[in-house]
């Protein structure tokens, strides 16, 4: 499901905002949280994501938050319109 929402968001609006959780890195699994919360998480959530990132890095190009700001609020890349 997220990598559909993920080709469809970079073919709309040609840019990606990921944000991952601290926790998602760590084993949770001993917490009384959902199950669908704590399934994949610690090493087998960082496998994920590296597969997941390694798939985008085909994609397009990792910028920070500061190069993503000043390029995208020059004038005449208004993703307003």
């Amino acid at each position: 499901m997220i990598q559909l929402a993920t080709k469809l968001t970079l073919e709309t609006d040609s840019y990606l905002n990921i944000y991952f959780h601290p926790w998602e890195f760590t084993d949770i699994s001993q917490f009384k949280l959902p199950g669908y919360v704590k399934k994949d998480s610690g090493s087998k959530m960082v496998d994920k994501l590296e597969k997941y990132l390694t798939k985008l890095k085909t994609q397009g190009k990792f910028i920070s938050i500061s190069e993503f700001k000043h390029n995208f609020s020059q004038p005449g890349l208004d993703r307003s319109d």
